[in-house]
């Protein structure tokens, strides 16, 4: 089956083992699909299986069969590999968060890109809700509040993820993995990339591993801020929250959540401006988005976007501004 407007582009799928995958699955199942490759063979003859394609025995004969877009996913250190074997042969690429294992290395990451004039795209999916169109009906926007609690961060582990919860790896944590969605919607409604951050609050479990929880405050100028408030829930809480966004702007506020979605005007009014935040519908949207325009797509989210986003996680603090970091002991 070939994805609407995908002209027929023939996908590879290099690496199998990141936990967004499945979400990935049903714009696959519409794709050109040639062909799948893990470096652990039985991984790619199962994800093979599942879509209905050819398990390859190497990236390189993959890679041989006329690829025009290839899905890059793994470790940070795998997949900062595999995306640069594919921009050097010319082939764009869509490349999961973190896309590597430190900021500098995908600040080289993204030199490259730009050397080699290939597309790089990566799964900012909240540009893919309403949301961004519905915060063009707030007028000048003051504020943004999000918050997304999920995990347990024990199913990182669980499923073999074990870099997503080392402090030292690019993208781990709760900041570093829900972070970025945020920060990118926040910068795209206030049209800047150049975000000072105003407060962290980090939560560790122990020693050399990654936030559990994380409070992050950011300024933009004029006094328009964003208080990004993320975590893993316990293993056993059974609870998730969110994700959900608000807001502010001076005609009114925007509500949405993974339930509904609110616009309530400065004159007491409210209408639906948008459909409530669910993950599936939203990397859908991308996988459709990057099928059909794979060597064009210039308003798509990229590395560059990611990047970023990271550099502004990874600020420190203004100088005289306050920041706590605390380690669980027993």
């Amino acid at each position: 089956m070939t994805l609407h407007g995908s002209a027929g582009t023939k996908i590879a799928v290099l690496g199998v083992s990141h936990w967004h995958l499945p979400l990935y699955l049903p714009g696959f199942s519409e794709a050109d699909v040639v062909g799948v490759w893990d470096r652990v063979p039985a991984r790619a003859e199962r994800l093979a299986g599942a879509i209905g394609t050819t398990a390859y025995g190497s990236r390189a004969s993959l890679l041989d069969q006329g690829i025009d877009l290839a899905f890059v996913f793994g470790d940070p250190w795998e997949m900062l590999d595999y995306s640069r074997e594919c921009l050097g042969r010319g082939i764009p690429i869509s490349v999961e968060k973190p896309a590597a294992p430190s900021l500098h290395e995908l600040e080289e990451l993204v030199a490259e890109v730009d050397r080699s004039g290939v597309n790089a795209f990566t799964p900012l999916v909240f540009r893919f809700s309403g949301i961004p169109a519905a915060i063009k009906n707030l007028g000048p926007v003051g504020d943004l509040h999000a918050q997304y609690l999920t995990g347990p961060s024990s199913r990182y582990v669980a499923g073999g993820f074990d870099w997503a919860v080392k402090e030292s790896v690019l993208g781990a944590g709760c900041l570093g993995n829900l972070g970025p969605h945020f920060v990118d919607l926040f910068s795209l409604a206030v049209g800047t990339t150049g975000l000072a951050t105003k407060y962290v609050e980090a939560r560790r479990p122990g020693p050399g591993e990654a936030d559990d929880r994380a409070l992050v405050v950011l300024g933009s100028g004029e006094g328009r801020t964003a208080t990004i408030d993320v975590g893993y829930t316990t293993p056993h809480a059974q609870l998730s929250v969110g994700p959900s966004v608000v807001v502010t702007g001076s005609h009114g506020t925007l509500v949405v959540t993974d339930k509904s979605a609110t616009l309530m005007h400065v004159d007491g009014s409210t209408s639906d401006p948008c459909p409530p935040l669910q993950w599936q519908t939203l990397f859908l949207d991308y996988v459709r988005a990057v099928v059909a325009n794979p060597v064009g797509g210039s308003e798509l989210p990229d590395v560059a976007d990611l990047r970023n986003a990271y550099r502004t996680l990874s600020r420190p603090p203004e100088a005289g501004v306050p920041s706590r970091s605390s380690t669980v002991t027993a």
